[in-house]
């Protein structure tokens, strides 16, 4: 069970991720464009966190991934390498 403290620590860190998402990539997508962050498990056990955009369109879905982080132990070290990954792309950028 999760605590308050690993919740909100998780939702800060999600908000970092969108944050640079955006910064990174925000030009090519319209303001409309919804934002996330989604962890998926593979087969092997490993994590990987995405940082996605997706709208609706005709009452569906379209959405894709912007970025990915490589595979993780644990949710938590998978959003922290994409969070240092897209940090790493603006450094290239600015």
């Amino acid at each position: 069970m999760e605590t308050i403290a690993s919740v909100k620590l998780q939702k800060h860190t999600h908000d970092l991720i969108i944050t640079h998402a955006q910064a990174l990539y925000g030009a090519d997508h319209y303001a409309s464009t919804n934002w996330a962050v989604v962890t998926g498990r593979k087969q092997d056990g490993a994590y990987v966190a995405h940082a996605i955009v997706y709208s609706l369109n005709r009452g569906w879905k379209k959405w894709t991934v912007l970025m990915s982080s490589q595979p993780e132990k644990s949710v938590e070290q998978a959003e922290k390498g994409l969070l240092e990954g897209l940090r790493g792309g603006l450094g290239r950028v600015v």
